[in-house]
């Protein structure tokens, strides 16, 4: 598969990726709530697949940049939705290393 220019992704390439965020974001909240015994809330569900949806649409920004293919940027951005906050941290720290340097 030839690899894309960033602004040749298509709207429904971008969807793709962010609801592979959200799709991460609500698995970590289920496993989450089966692991500690709680009940479902929706505010909390919600909750976090806005931090899951964030995590994924600056790994989707990384994926154009870095020009991925589609298939590899919709495993990265599952991944960066089901891991939310914690991945968010990593790419903090990768980024001030890098501004500092």
């Amino acid at each position: 598969m030839p690899l894309k220019e960033p602004e040749n992704w298509t709207y429904i390439e971008i969807v793709g990726l962010a609801l592979m965020a959200i799709w991460g974001g609500f698995v970590t909240y289920i496993l989450d709530i089966r692991k500690n015994s709680r009940k479902f809330r929706w505010l909390d569900a919600f909750m976090q697949i806005i931090v899951s949806g964030f995590a994924g649409a600056l790994c989707a920004l990384a994926a154009m940049y870095f020009e991925w293919p589609q298939e590899l940027a919709g495993f990265a951005c599952g991944i960066s939705g089901y891991a939310g906050s914690r991945i968010l941290a990593v790419f903090e720290r990768r980024f001030i290393t890098t501004i500092s340097n």
